[in-house]
């Protein structure tokens, strides 16, 4: 798996009110050099891998279902 450094960056919008939580958490428990982009980066990538079988079975149900 790539660093952070290694790959293409692109925006993902959130709340005000997410934005705003996710900064406070960055502020009071963060290490140094953390920021919130780091954060959630690593928050998701544990999600995808967490939930890998699920998200899978999920997009098989619904896009390899017969029709009729």
């Amino acid at each position: 798996s790539r660093g952070l450094g290694d790959v293409y960056k692109r925006q993902i919008y959130v709340s005000a009110e997410t934005k705003h939580k996710i900064s406070e958490v960055v502020k009071k428990i963060g290490k140094d050099g953390m920021t919130a982009t780091s954060y959630v980066e690593n928050i998701l990538r544990h999600h995808l891998e967490t939930y890998k079988d699920e998200i899978n079975r999920i997009h098989k149900d619904q896009n390899f279902k017969n029709l009729l």
